[in-house]
């Protein structure tokens, strides 16, 4: 771990382009290959991504992990930089960004996002019904008081920030006392002074849509007819009665010229003639007139992005420009117009963006040999596809944890469907690299969730629970993913807590495989590695994947797993002892018993005998009970075997000194008094107790010190045994420690 292995690490399936066989090729016409190309860049982009923001997030948690100093003194140069470009250009644009978000605040962002989140609840609830939207909002603290005015200024200034304008106009046009108030105090925001007649209308249509209720629109247009008398008192118009009737005869116009159900059209006369007298019995300058007839001619008056357009045009009906084309009709018709009309042009753009692709990716490749790509830095400012006054550059790891947090649902959904579907060894590379990214990230930010269902989705797809003919060789690719990624780096293995015993559980499985591989070892290799299974019997295909999980690559990554438990942490060690500890008595109450587990429980302390004492009395409350269970087992080859684990491990512990008034030694040599105590009847079993405590007392009496107290205990225990030859051992050791080791023993 310390000497750590990226993650996607698999021997011939990362980092190389995604391909497909000629069999495949031959078998899909043009258009189908060019899909099943994007759809295998796709994977190996999505794979390359994940792995990127675990690189990203071990560098920014640890910037020693750069290849050289240089590198990282440069790096730390560029991010100082770019922070202190982005507060630079925030406070050019008039300081909307504070020092606390250009300063890379991952709380500062947490909060923000959680703001975000809480302004799309509302906007979702205001779609659906206004008042929901808005009570949300209030409870959010987004909208500080329930004064119109309040209420108005929010409304105002983030209507093109997706509050549905459908919706907003119908709440703004209500007839009660309080929407009137929000009604005026919003269009109070907008200032039309020296604005053009047309184009003060025109930006007053598109801070919301009309309402289709005549009442409702007559109280918009006396309100836009105020305002603008008041930023206009020099147009001529007698009063504001002036303003709002010719409002109304320009939206008139507006459909009169761009409804396609309008026959007969009306001519700039008869638009100059149908507004004598409106202005306090006055005509208005037919200059004037005659020039908002050949604007509204020249462009119609319509919301920009308005979401009932492309209905009205598609279904052969008429625009009537679309403000008034649908009055009369139900808030919810209309919505479930918009969100039909959304879903198909997403639809349609994907399906374009797959074609596209495919067509042009010969031709950039051939650009990019020909023409370096220049580097940000070089770029003019009008060259930037991004406003990058609007982005930070982020400095720390927690930002991954964010952006990982949004997306893993939708990587898992990615990722699943190809690997269970697939046999090209590209395709299933890529799509356990993904996985294998994925639970790194969960793990190193303790995504609970995440990890579980990560760590789930590979056991489940490894198939060793089920009948082994069924299992092919990704399904034992997909377990060598999911232990090369646990043994991987010390924070993932901490991080696995308990989706440890999904992990362990596949790895027993494993071995249990070997055996059988074992057996099937003169199967030769397939052309394609046991890939393509499909065009061969399932006999052979399940041979070469079980001959597969004996292969010197997964042995050797199963091996560097528990190697790799030196590097976890105190809490990280305990979760991986216990779930080790759980796996091994699985074993051994199985039928027939299995000792792989108990097997590395052994390996596993002799990696970590370097802890503290502090850990091992942590580590010993979890296996010491193990022992004790195991070494009564019924079982007497397995009980045996416990035993004289449970002796190895003592002669080492031993051999670390004890001062006085400490008792590990007494905890770690209990479980020999407990199992000669226990309900145990088998005299090998009782026999080897003994054997084991009598060689402990002869070979490491000089390190003994609270272990004489359990030595002395299981003497007594076996003294007590019915039978003769325990009883008589039990003695023997009782007269080896007061002959030999008396004045040790008094002495403590």
């Amino acid at each position: 771990m310390r000497g750590s292995q990226d993650v996607g690490s698999l021997s011939g399936m990362s980092g190389a382009t995604l391909s497909f066989s000629s069999n495949d090729r031959s078998s899909m016409s043009g258009t189908a290959t060019d899909e099943y190309m994007v759809r295998q860049w796709a994977m190996d982009a999505l794979a390359t991504m994940l792995q990127s923001m675990v690189v990203w997030s071990d560098r920014l948690a640890d910037p020693s992990r750069s290849d050289t100093a240089e590198d990282a003194d440069a790096s730390a140069e560029d991010e100082a930089a770019a922070v202190a470009e982005a507060a630079a250009a925030a406070a050019a644009a008039g300081g909307e960004h504070d020092a606390g978000v250009a300063s890379d605040d991952p709380q500062e962002l947490l909060s923000i996002n959680k703001r975000k989140q809480q302004y799309e609840l509302g906007c979702k609830l205001f779609a659906w019904k206004a008042s929901k939207g808005i009570e949300a909002w209030r409870k959010a603290g987004l909208i500080r008081s329930n004064e119109p005015r309040e209420l108005a200024r929010f409304l105002g200034s983030a209507t093109n920030k997706g509050i549905d304008k459908l919706q907003l106009g119908e709440y703004l046009g209500e007839g009660d006392a309080y929407n009137i108030a929000v009604m005026h105090a919003f269009v109070d925001q907008m200032d039309f002074t020296g604005v053009e007649f047309v184009a003060a209308l025109r930006q007053f249509l598109q801070a919301f849509r009309l309402p289709g209720e005549g009442q409702k629109i007559d109280r918009f247009m006396l309100k836009f007819a105020e305002r603008y008398v008041i930023g206009n008192p020099d147009t001529g118009f007698a009063n504001a009665d002036t303003a709002y009737v010719l409002a109304y005869s320009t939206v008139m116009l507006n459909t009169d010229r761009h409804s396609h159900q309008v026959r007969s059209r009306m001519s700039k006369q008869e638009f100059i003639n149908n507004n004598r007298g409106i202005n306090d019995g006055s005509d208005v300058d037919p200059a004037l007139l005659g020039s908002i007839y050949d604007q509204v001619d020249s462009e119609e008056i319509k919301m920009k992005d308005d979401p009932l357009e492309c209905r009205v045009q598609n279904g052969g009906e008429s625009t009537a420009g679309a403000l008034f084309v649908l009055w009369g009709a139900g808030t919810a018709n209309r919505m479930r117009e918009q969100h039909a009309h959304a879903t198909a042009a997403m639809a349609a753009k994907s399906e374009q963006s797959i074609r596209s692709m495919a067509r042009m990716q010969r031709k950039q490749q051939q650009q990019q040999q020909h023409q370096r790509r220049p580097s940000v830095a070089t770029l003019d400012a009008s060259a930037l596809v991004l406003d990058t006054t609007d982005y930070l550059h982020a400095t720390r790891a927690a930002h991954v944890a964010a952006m990982f947090g949004l997306i893993w649902a939708a990587v898992l959904a990615a990722v699943s469907s190809p690997l269970q579907t697939s046999n090209d060894p590209q395709v299933v590379g890529a799509c356990l690299v993904g996985l294998q990214a994925g639970v790194a990230l969960a793990c190193r930010f303790r995504m609970a969730l995440e990890r579980a269902t990560f760590v789930s989705t590979l056991c489940k797809f490894s198939q060793l629970q089920g009948a082994s003919d069924a299992l092919r060789r990704k399904h034992v690719e997909a377990v060598r993913a999911l232990v090369e990624v646990a043994a991987s780096r010390g924070d993932v293995g901490d991080g696995l807590s308990d989706s440890w015993d999904d992990v362990l559980q596949c790895v027993s499985q494993l071995e249990r495989l070997q055996p059988s591989a074992q057996a099937t070892g003169g199967h030769a290799a397939s052309s394609d590695g046991g890939w393509n299974d499909s065009r061969r019997g399932s006999d052979g295909a399940a041979a070469r994947a079980r001959l597969e999980a004996s292969s010197q690559a997964v042995v050797v990554a199963v091996d560097r797993l528990f190697a790799a438990s030196q590097y976890l942490s105190s809490a990280g060690i305990v979760d991986f002892v216990r779930a080790l500890s759980r796996v091994a008595w699985s074993e051994v109450t199985s039928t027939p018993p299995r000792l792989f587990s108990l097997t590395r429980i052994v390996e596993v302390s002799y990696y970590n005998m370097g802890r503290i004492r502090v850990e091992w009395s942590q580590i010993w409350a979890v296996l010491g009970p193990l022992f004790d269970r195991v070494g009564a087992h019924g079982d007497t080859r397995t009980a045996l075997f416990a035993l004289d684990s449970l002796r190895q491990l003592s002669m080492k512990f031993l051999e670390k000194e004890e001062l006085p008034h400490f008792a590990f030694q007494k905890e770690f040599l209990r479980p020999f008094a407990d199992v000669l105590d226990s309900t145990v009847r088998d005299l090998l079993v009782k026999d080897m107790v003994l054997r084991c405590v009598l060689q402990l007392v002869q070979a490491a009496a000089r390190h003994m010190r609270s272990g004489w107290k359990a030595i002395l205990n299981v003497a007594q225990i076996a003294a007590r045994d019915p039978a003769d030859t325990i009883a008589e051992m039990g003695f023997n050791i009782a007269r080896t420690c007061a002959e030999h080791h008396a004045q040790q023993m008094w002495a403590l």
